[in-house]
């Protein structure tokens, strides 16, 4: 099954300081609880692809992900 997620989130802060924040998947298991692995560790770019998995009500959910999308500079 494919599934085509979109996440927007208000954050009231400087756009580069939030951007660089989330944009490391070395930062993902702070801000998703629900993550237990993803890989590559290092900065997304747009094209990139990575993978993850997350544990959501019990259930082993894995995912290859492609950056598809960056807005740096959008409010």
């Amino acid at each position: 099954m494919k599934v085509h997620l979109v996440t927007n989130i208000t954050i009231a802060s400087a756009i580069h300081d939030v951007f660089g924040y989330l944009a490391n998947t070395e930062n993902h298991y702070l801000w998703n609880p629900h993550l237990r692995s993803v890989a590559p560790i290092k900065n997304l770019k747009l094209g990139m692809s990575y993978k993850s998995s997350s544990l959501l009500l019990g259930v082993t959910v894995k995912a290859d992900n492609k950056v598809t999308k960056m807005c740096r500079t959008k409010r």
